[in-house]
């Protein structure tokens, strides 16, 4: 079973998880935390396994090429979201002033909704959340929803951004409120985790 750890990049406000099996971890989202996430690799001897991006945001993603530059191992994007790592306007990274861009030789798998990755015999399925962007992706382990952008706390991820539609995320919250069992806890790529249950007593958008 993964232990989960949580880090999160203050300037950014933006949540970056360490799945957590004996000497082996698996990263969603470096975001921002890519030096903290190296640093603890190397003090606790642990392996890298895969990396896995629940969209494509640069604030998401930035940190992936850093720590990709010592680590040869597969970075998972839904199919929708994989042309925005090579595109600064659709990955956002233009609008901090920067040209970011993931180097196309990178070990990219393209991942569909429902889709299962096997790391350390742990099942994580894949939930396509269409609606902050194109490929949003929710991550779902055992109890556990990694839901990037999609659902936050208190809120949703924004749908004016490129390839954002709010439509469509309407209808990725009404699949979420129907299908998501209510004890499931929900780690956002912002802000606090809470259990879904308690996500619905205050979240407007889920109600």
């Amino acid at each position: 079973m993964f232990k989960i750890k949580k880090m999160t990049n203050l300037d950014m406000d933006m949540n970056s998880y360490l799945l957590i099996k004996q000497d082996s971890v698996l990263v969603i989202d470096p975001g921002f935390n890519g030096q903290e996430i190296l640093n603890f690799l190397n003090v606790n001897q642990l392996n890298l396994l895969a990396i896995c991006l629940t969209h494509a945001h640069y604030d998401h993603i930035r940190d992936s090429q850093m720590i990709l530059d010592s680590h040869h191992i597969p970075i998972y994007i839904h199919e929708r979201d994989y042309e925005a790592l090579f595109n600064s306007t659709a990955n956002y990274s233009k609008t901090f002033g920067f040209d970011f861009k993931l180097d196309f030789k990178l070990n990219i798998v393209k991942i569909q909704d429902q889709e299962e990755i096997l790391i350390q015999d742990e099942l994580i399925r894949v939930i396509h959340t269409p609606g902050h962007t194109f490929g949003s992706v929710m991550y779902e382990y055992m109890n556990h929803i990694f839901s990037g952008d999609t659902i936050f706390y208190d809120s949703i991820g924004r749908t004016d951004l490129f390839s954002g539609n709010f439509n469509a995320i309407r209808r990725s919250l009404n699949m979420i409120k129907k299908n998501i069992s209510n004890k499931k806890m929900i780690w956002p790529g912002h802000g606090k985790n809470a259990y879904l249950k308690d996500i619905k007593r205050i979240n407007r958008y889920l109600q």
